[in-house]
């Protein structure tokens, strides 16, 4: 199989039962944040009568709020979800030692998740991203190796539902 960055991974790809939905209050907190830094701007222009640094100071929180409602509107206003299930997907990463990798390529292929793997913590040569529903239905996974400087990865991406996506999500549950 052919090696593939990790740029183009798990995280960025589509899956015909997940969807990108709007989150309203997120949507609604970041309409929150630009109307809070537009108020605090026209509040900044009416104390030009008090000192400088007070103006100045409103001025610099007015445009703080500002670009945090922007940034949250287009960064964190959507949100992935389990279409069966209207169940919100998390993304996680496992980090394990390179001994490992085969054991967890042999489960992925077969789907039996039995062996006990030690996982490295926060750092290791192969990391594992997953894709779960918080109702456990649903899973995708991936395999990345650490080797010239970024992950790679030349196993496909391994989608389990129902069942054997609870039996899966609870045997990587034991690791976060």
């Amino acid at each position: 199989m052919n090696k593939t960055s990790a740029e183009k991974h798990l995280f960025e790809s589509n899956h015909q039962d997940v969807v990108k939905r709007t989150n309203i209050g997120s949507l609604l907190l970041s309409f929150l944040f630009i109307v809070a830094g537009i108020v605090t701007f026209v509040f900044s222009n009416q104390l030009e009568k008090l000192s400088g640094a007070v103006t100045l100071t409103a001025m610099v929180l007015a445009a703080f709020l500002f670009l945090l409602g922007i940034y949250w509107l287009a960064w964190k206003s959507k949100t992935l979800v389990y279409e069966p299930t209207g169940s919100k997907i998390l993304k996680r990463s496992l980090f394990f030692d390179i001994h490992a990798k085969y054991k967890l390529e042999k489960m992925m292929k077969s789907g039996t998740f039995s062996e006990d793997i030690v996982a490295a913590g926060e750092k290791g040569s192969v990391r594992l991203d997953y894709l779960v529903s918080e109702d456990n239905q649903f899973i995708a996974m991936q395999l990345f190796q650490f080797s010239t400087y970024k992950f790679t990865s030349d196993i496909p991406v391994a989608y389990f539902r129902g069942d054997k996506a609870v039996e899966v999500a609870a045997y990587f549950n034991k690791y976060n």
